[in-house]
């Protein structure tokens, strides 16, 4: 009897097992390297909320300095320019009125005379925050 190599029984078997083990690894290797996208959403949506926050801060304290303080001030397109230590791009300012329903928030306020607001918008990647600053 010879005793080198392998039967057809033991190559069958072993190439089961590659395959299994092949299987196995392709499914949980897709699992792991997923599994780091909820972490960028996080890692996006709190950069998102500490933009709003410096904006936030940045006028209050404004008008702490000034009760006069324009909220126009912050109705730009990129409001890095207006407060520091923000993301160029990232955080921008429209002026906006409510006295015509809002049709995103389905609210029907209404501004009074000289009152003027600017909705703040926050987006980095797929996340989004809107907050309004309002005199």
């Amino acid at each position: 009897m010879n005793e080198k190599g392998f039967t057809l029984i033991e190559l069958i078997i072993g190439i089961v097992m590659i395959a299994i083990a092949a299987t196995m690894l392709s499914t949980n290797g897709l699992g792991v390297m997923r599994s780091v996208d909820p972490l960028n959403t996080l890692s996006d949506n709190y950069a998102v909320f500490q933009a709003i926050e410096m904006v936030n801060a940045h006028y209050r304290n404004a008008l702490e300095n000034d009760p006069d303080t324009s909220v126009t001030d912050y109705a730009v397109d990129d409001l890095s320019d207006v407060v520091s230590g923000l993301t160029p791009g990232m955080v921008s300012g429209t002026a906006t009125s409510f006295s015509a329903p809002d049709a995103q928030r389905e609210v029907f306020e209404s501004t009074t005379a000289g009152s003027r607001y600017v909705r703040i918008t926050a987006v980095k990647n797929s996340s989004r925050l809107v907050t309004l600053l309002g005199n």
